[in-house]
């Protein structure tokens, strides 16, 4: 399961969470979750945002 980023973006963040934790989300949002990669080899799930996404959270 994996979604690369679209090309013409100039810069991403990548936002790492543990497998467990990353799969609810990701069924909750479906294809709204954007790019995702899981890891196997790291049980990690990584999620895609524009750069700078979390900072304008705060």
């Amino acid at each position: 399961m994996s979604t690369a980023p679209p090309v013409d973006a100039p810069e991403w963040d990548a936002v790492r969470v543990p497998r467990q934790l990353g799969l609810s989300p990701m069924e909750v949002l479906g294809t709204r979750a954007g790019a995702v990669i899981e890891d196997p080899t790291r049980g990690a799930i990584s999620f895609f945002t524009p750069a700078g996404t979390a900072d304008k959270a705060g």
